[in-house]
This record gives structure tokens, C-alpha cells and sequence, in this order.
């Protein structure tokens, strides 16, 4: 299928044996989910609520991951890669508790709230990383909240091998990192702007509000 749209549905209590425990979903132009619900969701690998794999754009809107486990989003080769107005809440994983995101050309994260997730590894909240060094990547975050968001390396987000990062009216409060870069941890990346936002009460052995 060349285009999927998903709208004002649920994914409930739903499990995969390796990625995909709401939907798992692969070789699509176009994948868009409005108002999509993924709730208490486990996957063993990656992906627990929604796994998507080489896609050129996704687009998550007004959509809610809460409690999944394995983190809530994986997202695996798509140039772009936009989520909108949506909800990140007390999702686990490996790497990137709430979304993990590999290889995207452009990611923009506008006006969304991650709440209490955790990461065994890196990124609390997500995880953004790319395959190779300094490609022409540009990721935005705009208006968002990152709040209570825990791991080891980045407590909210953790940013690697990505050319341009830009941070504008987002807020990073309380959020812990047990090692390095509470609010944010930042490498091999050769840009990164910061722009009226507000670190307040992140707590880190190494970047109380940020490593890079």
C-alpha cells in the first residue's frame, strides 16, 4: 500500500515477538495517524505500540502513547518524520522510552508533551540517531514539554550524527539523567541552536541541563 491513514482509533493491550505490538507497518509512501491511540502495548524488541520501517514521511497528530513498553514509537528509515499536538506518557524501552527514531532526514516535533518516560540506555523520552555522521539532517522541536523523563545518557532526549538541531520555546523540567545530560545529550552533531526555552530542576552527574 502506497498511503495508510489511521484515524480516531485504539490499540489496546496488544503484543509483538519483535517489533509492532499495535501496528507494524513497512514500504509505505505515506503513513499519516490522527487521533490514534496506543495504550499498554509491549513489543520484546522495538516498536511496542506503532513500528514503522521505510517509509518517506509519517505524520502523527493528536495521538497518545501511554504505557507501552518497547519504546511506544520506533520509527526505522523515513525522510520525514513529523509529530503533532500528541502525548508521550510512562512509555519504557531500551533506547528512546517514548520514540526511538533511526535514520530520518527531517524530524519536527511541534506542541507535544512527554511525560514520565524511561530508557534503560539513552533518551528518557526519545532517542534521535541517524546511520551516518553529519548527513544533511535537520531536527525542530517547537513548544514542547519534556517533563520527569528518566535514563542513564539523556533524560528527556538524547540527539547523535545529525547535522542541525534546532530547540525553540521547549521546556525541560525535571528530568535525570544517573550519568550525563539530564535535559538533553547531544554528539557528533555540528549545529545546535536554543532558543526561549527553559531548563528548570534537571538533575545529572555530568549536564545537570545538558551534554554536548
Amino acid at each position: 500500500s502506497k498511503v495508510i491513514t489511521v484515524k480516531n482509533s485504539y490499540f489496546l493491550h496488544n503484543s509483538g515477538k519483535t517489533g509492532g505490538g499495535g501496528v507494524y507497518i513497512k514500504n509505505c509512501q505515506s503513513v499519516h495517524m490522527n487521533q490514534t491511540q496506543f495504550l499498554f502495548n509491549s513489543a520484546r524488541k522495538s516498536g511496542s505500540g506503532m513500528f514503522v520501517s521505510k517509509g518517506t514521511v509519517l505524520s502523527v497528530v493528536h495521538s497518545h502513547f501511554q504505557q507501552n513498553s518497547g519504546p511506544g514509537m520506533f520509527v526505522d528509515k523515513a525522510i520525514k518524520v513529523s509529530i503533532d499536538y500528541s502525548l508521550f506518557h510512562q512509555n519504557l524501552g531500551k533506547k528512546g522510552g517514548g520514540a526511538y527514531l533511526f535514520d530520518a532526514t527531517r524530524v519536527t516535533i511541534y506542541n507535544s508533551t512527554y511525560i514520565l518516560n524511561a530508557a534503560r540506555e539513552k533518551g528518557g523520552a526519545l532517542t534521535v540517531t541517524n546511520k551516518d555522521n553529519l548527513r544533511n539532517i535537520n531536527i525542530f522541536f517547537v513548544n514542547c514539554l519534556f517533563m520527569k523523563n528518566e535514563s542513564p545518557v539523556g533524560g528527556a532526549a538524547h540527539i547523535e550524527k545529525s547535522s542541525k538541531i534546532h530547540i525553540l520555546n521547549c521546556s525541560f523540567v525535571n528530568n535525570l539523567a544517573s550519568e550525563t545530560g539530564a535535559g538533553i545529550y547531544v554528539e557528533k552533531t555540528s549545529a545546535l541552536t536554543i532558543a526561549r526555552s527553559n531548563f528548570h530542576q534537571n538533575s545529572g552527574k555530568m549536564g545537570g541541563v545538558a551534554y554536548i
